[in-house]
């Protein structure tokens, strides 16, 4: 039996365990909140535990699944398809707290690895590096400081434009996303914070 997380992941993506029983998931750190089963990765994460509306964000990967278990998913993500995510939220160090980035880019496919920075749903925010990144497969190189427009991931024609940040001790680039007036300027646009810690290269 698989129990499903309210966002989406079944049990048997956290865990080795063979069997799948109520008792069992609730061993493991699963919860029954509303009715609905939460995972671990949900419900370890405390920050979300305070505010019921973000009980489904992603907490530590380590801490709900171990280390060894979060490097061998790194390692199948990297072998089939050649990059993997992070999804990092309540990080001060980064706007809005939040910092979705990729690995293996650069190794696999000769291209920056991305980074998003945006008080947005993590779906959302997968979704977006998910679609760039197929572009990237398909031979697109994207350029900081250069707007363009893409109306399959950001429609009726609001400008994008990649920016170089600082993830760790990585050079990547930010995706910024123009606001509601198709604005990307750094000071007046609306969630002006998503280019904070970008800086320009030579």
């Amino acid at each position: 039996m698989d129990f499903i997380c309210g966002c989406g992941r079944k049990q048997r993506e956290h865990t080795s365990l063979k069997t799948f029983t109520e008792k069992n998931v609730e061993e493991i750190g699963w919860r029954k909140i509303d009715g609905e089963w939460v995972c671990p990765l949900c419900c370890n994460n405390k920050a979300a535990l305070n505010n019921m509306d973000n009980i489904h964000d992603l907490s530590c990967e380590c801490c709900a699944d171990g280390m060894e278990a979060r490097e061998k998913r790194e390692r199948e993500c990297i072998e089939r398809d050649g990059w993997f995510s992070h999804i990092i939220q309540y990080d001060p160090d980064y706007p809005f707290e939040f910092n979705m980035h990729t690995h293996g880019l650069k190794e696999n496919f000769d291209h920056p690895d991305l980074q998003i920075c945006l008080p947005i749903d993590y779906k959302i925010a997968y979704a977006f590096v998910v679609h760039f990144i197929e572009q990237i497969k398909k031979g697109k190189k994207y350029i900081a400081g250069t707007p363009f427009v893409d109306n399959d991931v950001f429609a009726n024609d609001h400008p994008i434009q990649m920016a170089w940040a600082k993830e760790g001790n990585r050079d990547v680039l930010r995706i910024i996303l123009s606001d509601q007036y198709k604005s990307l300027d750094r000071e007046t646009m609306e969630l002006h914070e998503q280019w904070e810690g970008t800086f320009e290269k030579d």
